[in-house]
Order: structure tokens, then sequence, then C-alpha cells
């Protein structure tokens, strides 16, 4: 917890410059610095805490799981066998007693779910899309008019708003990936809006 308020810190000290750069024109122009900070800052940690918390939900899964395990089921046996009658069960698979017999039988339980795997999951969907917006966004020389800017913003958009969450839909919580996911888009669209807010005071 005291690690998170420290990054907190420091994030917001890395990212005023940029959130209040109109902050002395007028109010409204300091409230959408603030929100745009706070909408970045929320799409940040959400990200995080996702990636940090994927292995957690791939174990979650994998303790709901049913472990292998032997069962037994009785079946009544009729206790003078008729002449020529085929035997119910082979001997290997039958357990006699009395007039019952006990058929053993293995429930195999499903596939268990890779915490490791769930973390790459988590940390690729996010950084490959991000590694490969900032390359379109620099061959489009930062023009926010260039069709490779406007694709790669949206590729990095898409990285952060979904990627997080892949490995928690890969350990088949999907509640829980497409809430953060969701989070991060309405925190998306809060920033847009500042940012659009700031710019025009421009």
């Amino acid at each position: 917890m005291k690690r998170s308020i420290i990054l907190i810190l420091i994030l917001t000290a890395v990212f005023e410059p940029f959130s209040s750069i109109k902050a002395e024109e007028d109010g409204a122009s300091a409230l959408a610095g603030l929100g745009l900070l706070v909408s970045g800052l929320t799409i940040i940690f959400s990200g995080i805490g996702d990636i940090a918390s994927a292995a957690e939900s791939a174990e979650k899964y994998n303790a709901t799981l049913t472990e292998m395990s032997l069962l037994a089921s009785v079946h009544e046996v009729n206790a003078v066998p008729r002449m020529f009658a085929q035997p119910a069960f082979s001997r290997a698979a039958l357990l006699k007693n009395g007039d019952r017999r006990v058929f053993y039988t293995l429930q195999v339980s499903q596939r268990h779910k890779n915490p490791g795997t769930a973390t790459l999951w988590s940390l690729g969907s996010t950084l490959i899309p991000t590694a490969s917006g900032y390359l379109m966004m620099e061959a489009g020389g930062w023009d926010s008019n260039s069709p490779s800017f406007i694709a790669g913003l949206v590729t990095v958009s898409g990285g952060w708003v979904f990627g997080p969450s892949a490995g928690h839909w890969y350990a088949k919580q999907n509640a829980r990936g497409w809430t953060s996911a969701l989070i991060r888009m309405a925190a998306y669209g809060v920033g847009f809006f500042c940012l659009s807010a700031v710019a025009s005071e421009g």
C-alpha cells in the first residue's frame, strides 16, 4: 500500500506539468487538466493492477476445479447368475462385496490455468500494442492529422484498455477482466474529453 502511494505521488509529479499547461488561464482549463491527470492515473494503475493480479486470477480458477479422484458406484448383482450370462464388469474394475459390486471410475479435472501464462497474456497484450502504436505515431511524425499517428494512438489506447485484462480472460475470470476494461475505457473517454477542452483553450 505504501509503495502504491509513493508511485501515485511520483506519477502525479511527472504528469502535472502536462495536465496543467493551461491551468493558469481559467478555472475550466484547470478542471480539465485535473480530469486529464486523474484519468491518466486511473488507466495506468488499473492496467498495472490487472497485470500484477493476472496470476492470482489463474490460481482462483484452479481452486474451483475438481481434482482427479476415484468415484465409487455400488451396483446390485444377482446372487445366482444366469447360465451363459456375460459378466457385467471386468474383474479389474469390480470389488465384490456380498451381493454388491463396486465399480470404480476416474473423474478427471479440467485443464488448469498457468499463473505465469496469465501474467504473460496481460503483459504482452499491453506492451506489444503500446510499442507498435508508438512506432506508428513516430512514423506519422507525431502529426495529429496523420493516418499513421491516428492508427498508432488507437493501437496504444486499445492495448491499455483491453491488454491488461487478457490474462484474466485467459484465467476464465471474465467478469473481472471486463469490469477493469470498462473502467479504463471510461477513463479514456474522460481523458480525451479533457484533452479536447484543454486544446480548445489554446
